[in-house]
């Protein structure tokens, strides 16, 4: 995150763990926004830089399906990868996997697997903006294309986090999400079928 933020020169000040605090007169955890803000209407525009992408006449759609397994809430929030190959089977659309730290074997299913060429969140960044459409968990990629006001649909559990609210479709924070919400705890099956209906849609209808 570091090297993306230096990138899109966010502050004059950017700091990691490894250096020493600069003065300041007050400061935020960011567990406590939600407190603070309580959930008011805020501006959800993309506020990280994005060039444009090329135009291909076939949809790119990527996927997360897994966040870190240390986690204490990743049981609930990750999903397994075969739900995510039946997405990509009988649609015409190129599908490629953002998922690093696991190792999957796509050749039975028409997803490419892109994460040997991501290697900090920069290339994250590039790799969302030649997206027609992320499929995510709710992980830091998520996050990241929502700050990049790429379009995405956001995978989230039964009992959510308190980012993503109880009821609503559209985020708080990013304009470019939409929320798809597990209708039963613990079950993606039906959520999935209904998943590939829309995308269906989304790529033969949507331009």
């Amino acid at each position: 995150m570091f090297k993306l933020a230096q990138v899109q020169n966010l502050a004059p000040h950017i700091i990691t763990h490894d250096d020493s605090f600069l003065d300041f007169d007050s400061y935020c955890a960011i567990e406590d926004l939600n407190l603070i803000l309580q959930n008011v209407s805020i501006e959800g525009s993309a506020y990280f830089d994005s060039d444009l992408k090329e135009t291909n006449s076939r949809k790119r759609i990527g996927f997360v399906f897994q966040g870190n397994p240390q986690h204490q809430n990743d049981h609930n929030r990750s999903i397994q990868v075969d739900f995510f190959k039946s997405l990509s089977k009988d649609l015409e659309a190129d599908f490629v996997s953002l998922q690093v730290g696991t190792n999957i074997d796509f050749s039975d299913c028409n997803i490419q697997d892109v994460s040997p060429s991501i290697s900090d969140f920069n290339d994250t960044s590039n790799l969302l903006q030649s997206l027609d459409l992320l499929i995510s968990v709710d992980t830091s990629v998520l996050h990241l294309a929502g700050a990049l006001g790429v379009k995405s649909w956001a995978l989230i559990p039964f009992v959510p986090d308190w980012r993503w609210g109880l009821d609503q479709v559209n985020s708080h924070w990013y304009d470019s999400i939409q929320i798809i919400r597990q209708n039963k705890a613990n079950c993606w099956k039906n959520d999935f079928v209904k998943l590939k209906i829309n995308l269906k849609d989304f790529i033969e209808n949507e331009s």
